[in-house]
């Protein structure tokens, strides 16, 4: 299952300031265009379910996550319960660097389709990329390159 990472650093940036952004899925439609809506349900704590619509090559990817908040720790958890996707799972963080912070975000995802995964897994990296990129942009009211993008292999290893 391919796995992404993406990590920026954010000069001049506030740790729990950053961090209840992203915490803030509800809003995501509103600075990310390819999030078509994002409707939050089943709030228990720090605990959602949340059901996404995004936009993805001409037609809509559609899946209802379990998110998970650690708000001590400025880390979140997210698992696909049922989708378009085979599986879908990632997390959040934020780390504070003092100035500034590392916003941390990583994926695995399976598209289901093992015979055509070598086409179509590259396709749906980079509009996941694209997508994580242009909220991450927004939490750090910065431009694209005042961070630092670090891409992540299969394995998880930085390339």
């Amino acid at each position: 299952m391919p796995v992404m990472i993406i990590e920026r650093e954010i000069e001049h940036a506030h740790a729990h300031e950053v961090y209840e952004r992203i915490a803030d899925v509800e809003s995501y439609p509103t600075v990310a265009a390819s999030i078509l809506q994002v409707q939050v349900t089943d709030r228990d704590g720090d605990r959602c379910t949340s059901h996404w619509d995004v936009a993805f090559r001409g037609g809509i990817l559609r899946w209802v996550e379990s998110d998970e908040f650690d708000r001590v720790n400025l880390r979140s958890t997210f698992e696909q319960v049922d989708g378009d996707l085979a599986a879908f799972r990632g997390s959040w963080s934020v780390q504070d660097l003092e100035p500034g912070v590392r916003i941390t975000f990583t994926a695995e995802f399976d598209l289901g389709m093992p015979s055509l995964a070598a086409m179509l897994d590259p396709v749906a990296e980079r509009a996941l990329r694209a997508n994580i990129t242009e909220l991450i942009d927004a939490f750090s009211s910065e431009q694209p390159s005042a961070g630092r993008l670090v891409a992540a292999d299969s394995t998880g290893k930085g390339q």
